[in-house]
């Protein structure tokens, strides 16, 4: 997570670690603070809890959160969209903010791994990365465009399998409906998976020496 750059170089910073300086500001008791931060969708159960938490104990800063791909954050921020905080999904997009002299110093701040699920039912019968192959049913992922996109497209092609172009979404939200109406199955952060309880089943995924996070896997 990175602070973007306004006003001139601005420190890295999780989410906690902002009270600090806003904590000791001077604003009038009746006016509040706000702490605007830019997060990948994927990051939005933990995130919103982390905000109401954040609120609660700064009461006097108002926590505006922004959840889409990290590729669309980061047009945003290129376009002048003002943000305190920047998370995102994957290393690459932040190393883009960081050669756009948007950010300094990223700092990774939590690790996730893609898995496979499909549709929690019984006429589904799926139970590993070969039965989704021979199964034929689409497999959706974010765009190839988008952060999580990337990465999908690199593990699908070493699992031998394709992400078909009318299944590629924008957010990993559209991703899960994709799912959970039954059109396919999908290829989504693990957490967005447990995001989505019972209405699916997670399959495991483990390609890179199960070092999906690693560029040089």
């Amino acid at each position: 997570m990175a602070q973007p750059r306004r006003r001139g170089a601005l420190r890295v910073v999780c989410i906690g670690a902002v009270a600090a300086a806003i904590a000791t500001g001077c604003a009038p008791a009746d006016q509040q603070d706000q702490l605007t931060v830019f997060a990948a969708s994927s990051l939005r159960t933990a995130f919103d809890d982390i905000a109401k938490d954040f609120e609660s104990a700064y009461p006097q800063t108002a926590v505006n959160l922004n959840f889409t791909g990290s590729s669309d954050l980061l047009d945003r921020i290129k376009d002048g969209a003002p943000a305190d905080v920047f998370a995102t999904e994957t290393e690459e997009v932040m190393w883009l903010a960081l050669d756009a002299e948007l950010i300094d110093d990223p700092q990774a701040f939590a690790r996730n791994e893609l898995v496979i699920i499909v549709p929690n039912v019984d006429d589904v019968d799926v139970s590993d990365i070969d039965d989704v192959i021979d199964s034929g049913t689409p497999v959706a992922s974010c765009a190839s465009e988008t952060s999580c996109g990337t990465i999908a497209q690199r593990l699908a092609r070493r699992a031998g399998f394709a992400i078909d172009q009318d299944v590629q979404e924008r957010s990993a939200t559209e991703v899960l409906n994709r799912v959970l109406d039954g059109s396919a199955v999908a290829l989504v952060y693990r957490t967005d998976a447990l995001s989505a309880g019972e209405q699916v089943r997670i399959i495991e995924l483990l390609l890179c020496d199960d070092r999906q996070h690693d560029w040089d896997c």
